[in-house]
C-alpha cells in the first residue's frame, strides 16, 4: 500500500488507512515523508483540547465523557492518548485504549500512542498525527498526556485549551498548584466530587487559584455532574481564544521546530560518540572533571559537528 492510496482512502474518511497512516508516521517508515508533505500542502484546523494532570485523577474517564458530549453536539472527535513509553519495547501501555473503549464504540477515532524519547510527556510524532487526524476532517481533538510533574507544562505547546484534572486520591495536587502550574491550564476540575475530601480540593483550588482569573468545576465522571457546565465552559474559552488561533499555530510552529532540532542533535551527537576516535576523547574528559557542565562544554568543543 503506497501514501496515494493511503492519503485517498483518508480522504474517503476511512479509519483503516488514518490507522495505517499513523503508524506509518510514529514509524518513520517507506510512506512517512510523502504523507507529511501532503499534510503540510493542505492542512486543515481543528480545536484542540489538552487534558493532564496528575496521574489517578481520572482523566481518561472524564475524556470519555466528555468526548461523547462534543460529538452529541455534532463535532467530529478524535482522542490522542500519550502513553508512557515502555523502556524494553518502546511501546505504549495501552491503559487508556482500554479505558476509552467506549469512545471506539460511539465510532470517536481514539489512538494511543508511546511518548517515546521526545523531550518531555509528549511524543515528537504527536503533532504529525494531530495534523493527520484534522487532514481526516476531525474537528475536535482532545489530547491526553501522561500525568509526569512538570513535563504536563508540553501540553501548552500543542493544545488551544488545557484542562487540569484532579481527584481527592491526587495528594500532590494542591502542591503542584503551589508549584506555578497556574499558567498552564485555562480551566482546573476537581473530580470525583462523590468522594470523600473533594469539597475541600474545591475549595482549595479556588484559594489558590483566586486571582489567576481562571476557571475551576466541581466534576463527578462517575455520575455526570458538571459534564455539561464543563461543556459550556470550554466551547466559551475556544469561542474567546479564535482570534489568536493563528499567533499560536506560528508559535507552536517554533516549539516544534526547536523539539526537532533537539532530536537530531541528540541523534548526532550518539552517531559521533559512536566513533572510537570520538569516544576516547570523551572518557579523557570525564576522567579530567566532575563537573558535568564543564565537561559538556569541554565535549562539545572537541566534537565537531
Amino acid at each position: 500500500m503506497d501514501s496515494r492510496e493511503i492519503l485517498e482512502g483518508i480522504k474517503r474518511g476511512e479509519r483503516r488507512y488514518i490507522a495505517k497512516a499513523i503508524r506509518s508516521i510514529e514509524a518513520a517508515d517507506s510512506n512517512s515523508t510523502a504523507i507529511i508533505r501532503e499534510l503540510f500542502r493542505d492542512p486543515k484546523e481543528s480545536v484542540r483540547i489538552g487534558v493532564t494532570g496528575p496521574g489517578g485523577s481520572g482523566k481518561s474517564t472524564m475524556i470519555n465523557k466528555l468526548a461523547q458530549k462534543f460529538d452529541s453536539e455534532s463535532y467530529k472527535v478524535a482522542v490522542l492518548a500519550v502513553d508512557p513509553s515502555s523502556k524494553i519495547t518502546g511501546g505504549s501501555f495501552l491503559g487508556d485504549r482500554v479505558r476509552m473503549q467506549q469512545l471506539t464504540d460511539a465510532k470517536i477515532f481514539v489512538h494511543s500512542i508511546p511518548s517515546g524519547e521526545a523531550t518531555g510527556a509528549l511524543s515528537l510524532a504527536l503533532r504529525d498525527d494531530i495534523r493527520l487526524l484534522e487532514y481526516a476532517g476531525f474537528n475536535l481533538i482532545i489530547i491526553e498526556s501522561v500525568g509526569a510533574g512538570q513535563t504536563e507544562t508540553d501540553i501548552r505547546g500543542i493544545a488551544d485549551v488545557v484542562a487540569v484534572v484532579f481527584s481527592p486520591n491526587t495528594g500532590d495536587g494542591i502542591q503542584v498548584i503551589k508549584a506555578g502550574l497556574t499558567e498552564i491550564g485555562d480551566i482546573y476540575l476537581a473530580n470525583k466530587s462523590d468522594l470523600r475530601g473533594a469539597s475541600q480540593l474545591y475549595d482549595s483550588l479556588k484559594y489558590h487559584l483566586s486571582f489567576s482569573g481562571k476557571e475551576v468545576l466541581s466534576i463527578s465522571t462517575k455520575s455526570g455532574k458538571g459534564i455539561g457546565e464543563l461543556f459550556d465552559v470550554l466551547t466559551k474559552i475556544i469561542s474567546d481564544k479564535a482570534p489568536t488561533t493563528a499567533e499560536r499555530r506560528k508559535l507552536q510552529l517554533e516549539s516544534e521546530i526547536r523539539d526537532e532540532l533537539f532530536s537530531l542533535f541528540k541523534n548526532r551527537l550518539d552517531e559521533k560518540l559512536s566513533v572510537p576516535e570520538n569516544y576516547k576523547e570523551f572518557q579523557k574528559i570525564l576522567s579530567e572533571s566532575k563537573d558535568p557542565r564543564q565537561a559538556a562544554g569541554k565535549i562539545l568543543k572537541c566534537i565537531k559537528f
